[in-house]
């Protein structure tokens, strides 16, 4: 009914980020969103249910020439997976935590194994990540990985060819 809202972020809040997209919640209500930089270029944020608490986690100024960081999940530890662009023009699955240690290349995509889905990864409690992924000769699967990195394993194969079969959103 509109009763209680609250808004939790704006264009004239005082930082340096002037667009917010992609927000995402998790049950202890830490917010994890893209925030778009007067550049263009797209960061990794949070921020907390009430408001305070925003600062840049991955600034698209880390990790070489343009770098873009989009589509971040968080789950109940705080953890947080997201695609990861890198100059070379890879798509990689990245992480960090909620209060900004630990960034991680969870997939680094020098074997063109991840396919950038429009929703990017998802991540559950246990620090489980699916992504859409793909290999030279199975075309489009889903691919999975822990928090801590790792070998990316093939969760569903196509074993169809290019054309991506209608998996759906990989939310888990």
């Amino acid at each position: 009914d509109g009763t209680g809202l609250t808004l939790i972020l704006d264009d004239t809040n005082g930082t340096t980020e002037p667009a917010f997209l992609k927000p995402e919640i998790n049950i202890s209500g830490q917010i994890v969103l893209e925030c778009v930089d007067a550049g263009g270029g797209i960061d990794i944020c949070r921020v907390n249910l009430d408001g305070s608490g925003f600062a840049i986690l991955v600034d698209d100024t880390n990790g070489g020439a343009n770098p873009t960081y989009q589509n971040p999940a968080i789950n109940a530890a705080g953890q947080i997976a997201f695609d990861c662009n890198d100059a070379s023009g890879d798509f990689d699955i990245c992480g960090v935590n909620f209060d900004g240690s630990g960034f991680i290349i969870l997939v680094d995509d020098t074997n063109s194994v991840v396919n950038q889905f429009d929703d990017g990864p998802a991540i559950n409690d246990a620090g489980q990540i699916v992504f859409g992924c793909r290999d030279a000769t199975d075309g489009y699967d889903i691919c999975g990985v822990n928090f801590g990195g790792g070998s990316p394993i093939t969760i569903v194969n196509d074993n169809n060819g290019p054309t991506p079969p209608d998996y759906g959103d990989p939310d888990i």
